[in-house]
């Protein structure tokens, strides 16, 4: 009898020591499919966000007066600087993604705008996006423009029309894609875009950002959301302000010293107006330390990557907090 109770009991341990083993399997699959698609999400991602400086692409002056001429009195009235800060991250023309909003949304007074915050007709199949707030639905006209215009190269009117707006297709019927060149590239000049034969941001070469620009952005958006951490200066230890800027800058070719003041202190200083995407961008009186107390990477149109309290992210230095403390900008050029 003993035999026999010993026998059950090591073929219950079997089963059990079993079903243990096919849990831990199933759970390290799930696990592996989860890191996938996180990683194939973030590389999309990465591939969305180019951060390029576009202010050489239009008139701000112009695009601003003509956005209250066209919106001044819809929706689209107080979302002009988000639109530019939407093409700055997909690299844009900002009079292009205008364009399209005023030729999409019946210039702001669309049903499809008014009720599902889609602001350029995108849709799936014969039915219309919706997205939860106005800001989304901005974002994904600048994130499929970017898809056309820069990963595609679609990047005129005339080519980017063929898949936006093409001629003969089966949801037009009265043939209204006909106009769509012709009165986007129209709308691109009113908005002040100073070409509509480019309408994607070009890189260093341009002169709209330091000739390294691409390699430091390349390096500095690896870290995003990653934590602030005091005294950190590399992707071991995490990150301080200028530890950040000091490692990206590295990454770059470009040795600057580690702190903010003595970065201050041995580059050359630029005005705002000349500050090119690239450029450190420096704040005083953050804490109780005189001089430079704090620095970012500048990205153009007011904004910059930096490694601050809530982590390491983009913010914007037109107002609030970074307004009141701006120093000064600097560039390694």
């Amino acid at each position: 009898m003993q035999m026999i109770y010993e026998y059950k009991k090591a073929k219950i341990k079997f089963i059990l020591y079993s079903i243990i083993g096919i849990v831990i399997f199933l759970i390290l699959v799930i696990a592996g499919a989860t890191g996938a698609l996180k990683q194939q999400q973030d590389q999309a991602d990465d591939d969305s966000t180019v951060g390029l400086d576009v202010s050489g692409m239009f008139d701000k002056s112009v695009y601003l007066k003509h956005w209250q001429s066209v919106y001044g009195n819809g929706v689209l009235k107080d979302k002009a600087d988000y639109t530019i800060s939407v093409a700055q991250k997909y690299g844009i023309n900002p009079a292009l993604i205008a364009a399209i909003m005023a030729t999409e949304s019946s210039y702001g007074k669309s049903s499809a705008i008014k009720n599902d915050n889609n602001p350029s007709g995108q849709m799936v199949g014969s039915q219309i996006l919706h997205y939860d707030t106005l800001e989304q639905g901005i974002d994904a006209t600048g994130k499929t423009l970017h898809k056309l215009v820069v990963t595609r190269k679609l990047n005129t009117v005339q080519k980017l029309g063929s898949a936006y707006a093409p001629v003969g297709a089966g949801n037009d019927p009265t043939n209204l894609n006909s106009n769509w060149v012709p009165v986007v590239t129209q709308l691109v000049a009113s908005f002040g875009g100073k070409s509509s034969d480019n309408l994607a941001a070009s890189s260093s070469s341009s002169g709209g950002s330091i000739k390294q620009f691409d390699a430091i952005m390349a390096e500095a958006k690896k870290y995003i959301g990653q934590p602030y951490v005091w005294g950190g200066s590399t992707p071991a230890t995490g990150f301080d302000c200028s530890g950040f800027t000091s490692w990206c800058y590295k990454k770059a070719g470009i040795t600057i010293p580690r702190t903010s003041q003595a970065q201050w202190t041995s580059m050359k200083h630029v005005a705002e107006k000349d500050a090119k995407a690239g450029d450190l961008v420096f704040f005083q009186g953050t804490d109780s330390q005189g001089g430079m107390t704090h620095v970012g990477i500048y990205i153009g149109n007011g904004r910059m990557l930096d490694s601050e309290d809530s982590g390491i992210k983009y913010s914007d230095i037109t107002s609030g907090y970074w307004k009141n403390h701006l120093g000064g900008f600097a560039t390694a050029n």
